[in-house]
């Protein structure tokens, strides 16, 4: 494969890994109190407790078809 296309892969590739990233640690922290940094705010309290199992970017505001 050339430079070029090579090149005009790698952005949009990066672009989504990060959204990807975001979207992941955004549950992780809403789901489950683990922050990015690895931090357990609050320790022993799972989805179940008081948010539903099936909690999504649509239930942050934001509309996912």
């Amino acid at each position: 494969m050339d430079k070029p296309t090579r090149n005009q892969i790698r952005k949009p590739t990066q672009d989504a890994r990060a959204l990807l990233e975001t979207e992941f640690s955004q549950q992780l922290e809403a789901l489950f109190d683990i922050h990015s940094d690895g931090t357990i705010a609050r320790e022993g309290r799972g989805a179940s407790e008081d948010r539903p199992a099936d909690y999504s970017a649509k239930d942050r505001g934001r509309h996912r078809p």
